[in-house]
């Protein structure tokens, strides 16, 4: 599965039109697989950030413990805070880490949750410094994309820079990350319950299975297993705001082609029998390279319903990295499916995070 990297540094102008705002791949066989997943910058509301720092502090020095069951109202695989299963003796680290022989997690975090960012050595996430807008209410500087291995692009992987979009009386300040390319595939899941940290989804309907099933986009996955997923990937699920602009680019467009209205090609709707493979709509690519970013299977994102508090900064009301509502089981999911009568890049659906359906899957970012 390919991601695109969204780089952020401090600030990168773009139009980020969110509309009605509410609210990999491919495990390769050695480390580059499981590191293919995109990065992405957050930050959360003050209350949520100190403790998303502590949460952290406490992957990095060993202090997570094992997970006795995983909750879709809970952390990533029932971990606590931004802490992921590691591996089949599912203990929790950091993702991108790994539970040491001395009983404690080791090695660097390959994503940051969203508001944080690698440090300059890549060693730790810590907060994303903030810049005050200018009068107009948008920063308009630019950071250069990252060099440092463990910002750069993997295979499957777009690079996106930091961005400030606005959106009418809305104007969000992105971090950088890194998107797959396309939803997480079939193939690419099979290596996770391989490596013993996920489990095989139902497959009522044989979506799972037959010819050409590898190729195609996992489905029947609750919120919680595409989390696990993608934390055993060194990864996380985007936010609403990241997938947006990862289909938007700096133009804002209604689609991620372009203006022109969905058709067989572009995307895949209503009227087909199921899902393509991964990556088969290439006409309808984003700005960035993204595919099936609308139609084919709707996708999982980070976020609860809802939106976190903006901040003020000149003449603007400027809301960083925003990851949705703080509590409740609900979800967000965007896109919409090949069984969608009409969908375009601002179509979500809010569900339970326990929902699994045939035409529901995800991609993975990686926080950089």
């Amino acid at each position: 599965m390919q991601r695109v990297f969204v780089r952020g540094g401090v600030s990168l102008a773009a139009a980020l039109s969110l509309g009605a705002w509410g609210a990999a791949q491919g495990r390769d066989a050695g480390v580059e697989g499981r590191d293919a997943a995109v990065d992405a910058e957050a930050t959360r509301d003050d209350d949520d950030e100190g403790d998303a720092g502590r949460e952290g502090d406490a992957g990095r020095e060993g202090d997570a413990g094992r997970v006795e069951a995983a909750s879709h109202d809970g952390g990533p695989g029932g971990c606590v805070g931004d802490n992921v299963v590691v591996d089949r003796a599912q203990h929790c680290c950091l993702a991108g880490q790994r539970w040491g022989p001395s009983g404690r997690c080791e090695g660097a975090p390959t994503s940051c949750a969203p508001g944080q960012t690698h440090s300059a050595d890549g060693s730790r996430c810590e907060p994303r410094q903030r810049e005050p807008a200018g009068d107009s209410g948008v920063a308009l500087r630019i950071a250069p994309l990252a060099t440092a291995p463990w910002a750069r692009a993997r295979p499957g992987e777009v690079l996106i820079g930091a961005s400030v979009g606005r959106a009418g009386a809305r104007t969000v300040s992105l971090g950088a990350f890194a998107i797959d390319r396309t939803e997480v595939s079939v193939a690419a899941w099979r290596g996770c319950e391989a490596a013993g940290v996920c489990e095989a989804p139902l497959d009522p309907t044989g979506a799972l299975s037959g010819p050409g099933a590898g190729e195609r986009p996992v489905v029947n996955v609750t919120w919680a297993m595409a989390s696990r997923y993608c934390g055993w990937r060194g990864a996380r699920l985007p936010t609403d705001a990241e997938y947006s602009f990862a289909g938007r680019g700096l133009d804002g467009r209604r689609y991620p082609w372009g203006a022109g209205l969905p058709r067989e090609g572009l995307a895949r709707l209503a009227g087909a029998e199921g899902p393509s493979a991964v990556g088969a709509q290439t006409a309808g690519a984003s700005p960035f390279g993204v595919l099936n970013l609308v139609g084919n299977v709707a996708e999982w994102v980070r976020d609860r319903p809802g939106t976190s508090r903006p901040e003020r900064y000149g003449l603007g009301s400027v809301e960083f990295d925003p990851a949705g509502g703080s509590t409740g089981s609900l979800r967000v999911l965007r896109g919409g499916s090949w069984r969608s009568a009409q969908a375009e890049l601002n179509t979500r659906e809010v569900v339970e995070g326990g929902e699994a359906r045939v035409d529901l899957g995800f991609r993975c970012v990686r926080g950089l």
